[in-house]
């Protein structure tokens, strides 16, 4: 405990510097004037060194020596900013663009490379394209419907595998009119993730179209949407809702952080696939399993 009460004493000594400078003053004034008598009767006395020198000695014993040397710095790199003023901004400015620039390039290495998107187990997700090799520039091309039953009634690989594709729709709810980012989604999706609702239910396997519905398909809404435009009431769960002039009923809300699978899309809005099909008539999806 010896350590603990070394650097309180130093504490308190650091902050009552002013007083213990003054309690020093006294005390080399008193030894000033006993060497002064002695010299001047000529009898025996130390040599007793220079006054700054003591001081300066005494205040690193008693103090805390690297918070009164950044403390120096600062001072000093203070007065060199007041003296040479076009010289300091030039350095701040290059420092300020330094470090702006790598936060950027980690933030961007961190959403691509090192964040885990905020589902149990994000390891054990892969994503299904097809391979269009035919083609001359190579690029993959998503999965249709018939490719995803196939898959998921041979595959031993995975335990589940769901369709993704994101979109952006009209939206239309009352006061609120603008556009979304949302997903089309197979029924399955969040309980592939492992994703819980922070609010009533998620898509599920048995969701199926409701055209003929006077309350039309079922809606999930992302958690940001909800605290922004809904202020995170509890009564828009059964809220009915337009999205590219079709009907749709609000039945949940995401958990918060959850933004989806696919980096740098964050959807406001969640549907099921048979609103694909009434849209644009295709079946083509972007799919993803666990394994």
């Amino acid at each position: 405990m010896d350590w603990l009460q070394t650097l309180w004493s130093r504490c308190v000594a650091f902050f009552g510097e002013r007083k213990l400078d003054d309690e020093v003053d006294e005390e080399l004034l008193a030894h000033l004037e006993f060497v002064c008598r002695h010299k001047m009767r000529g009898g025996p006395y130390s040599s007793f060194g220079g006054v700054a020198q003591t001081k300066e000695s005494y205040r690193r014993q008693r103090g805390l020596p690297f918070v009164d040397a950044l403390i120096q710095d600062m001072r000093f790199g203070a007065r060199q900013i007041r003296h040479s003023p076009g010289f300091a901004l030039i350095t701040i400015l290059t420092f300020s663009l330094g470090i702006g620039s790598n936060t950027a390039v980690f933030t961007l290495t961190h959403a691509l490379l090192l964040k885990t998107l905020p589902v149990p187990d994000p390891g054990e997700l892969v994503r299904l394209t097809v391979s269009m090799r035919a083609e001359r520039n190579g690029r993959n091309a998503p999965l249709n419907l018939p490719i995803i039953e196939f898959i998921e009634s041979h595959s031993r690989s995975f335990h589940g595998i769901f369709a993704w594709c994101v979109y952006d729709f009209p939206f239309r709810d009352g006061g609120i009119n603008c556009d979304l980012h949302g997903a089309i989604v197979s029924g399955n999706a969040f309980e592939s993730l492992g994703v819980k609702p922070a609010l009533g239910r998620l898509l599920t396997p048995a969701e199926t179209s409701r055209v003929a519905d006077p309350t039309g398909l079922a809606a999930v809404i992302s958690h940001r949407i909800w605290v922004e435009r809904y202020q995170a009431s509890p009564s828009v769960v059964g809220r009915h809702i337009t999205v590219t002039d079709h009907s749709a009923t609000i039945v949940g809300v995401t958990p918060p952080g959850f933004e989806g699978v696919i980096v740098a899309e964050h959807p406001d809005i969640y549907l099921p696939l048979e609103f694909q099909t009434i849209l644009y008539g295709k079946d083509t999806k972007r799919d993803g399993g666990r394994l």
